[in-house]
C-alpha cells in the first residue's frame, strides 16, 4: 500500500515540474503609477500570467506566462481591452522622444485625464 501512495505522489509531482513557462517584454506608453497599476491589476487577471511587473518610467511590461495558457498576442489583447496599445519590446516599437504630449492612452479610464497637469507630473 505505501508503494502506491508513493508513485501516486511521485507522479504528481512530475506533473507540476513541467515546464510551459515564457516570458515577455510589452512596450506600452504609461505616464504615471496609476497607469502602471492598472495595467498590472488587468494583466494578472489574464487568463495564464503568473507575475508582472510595469515599470511606466520605461513604458514596459514584464510578464511571466504559461505559455500553453496564453500568449504574447493575448497579452496584447489583453491591454487593449483597458485602452492601452502595446508591442512585443523589439518589435516596432515608437522610442520615447515619439511620445505624445498629455496623458497616456488609457488615462481617461485610470482616472487621471482631465487634471490640470500631465500624469505624474508633481506641482512644485
Amino acid at each position: 500500500m505505501n508503494v502506491i501512495l508513493f508513485a501516486f505522489f511521485s507522479h504528481g509531482l512530475n506533473a507540476q515540474t513541467t515546464d510551459d513557462n515564457g516570458e515577455v517584454i510589452l512596450k506600452t506608453e504609461m505616464d504615471c503609477g496609476s497607469c502602471a497599476s492598472k495595467v498590472t491589476k488587468q494583466l494578472s487577471f489574464t487568463k495564464g500570467v503568473t507575475d508582472v511587473k510595469a515599470d511606466y518610467v520605461k513604458d514596459e511590461v514584464w510578464i511571466k506566462y504559461r505559455s500553453d495558457k496564453t500568449t504574447p498576442e493575448k497579452l496584447i489583447s489583453s491591454l487593449g481591452e483597458i485602452g492601452y496599445d502595446a508591442k512585443v519590446k523589439g518589435k516596432n516599437t515608437a522610442s520615447d522622444d515619439n511620445k505624445k504630449a498629455g496623458c497616456c492612452p488609457g488615462a481617461k479610464k485610470s482616472g487621471c485625464a482631465g487634471k490640470d497637469l500631465p500624469c505624474g507630473a508633481t506641482k512644485e
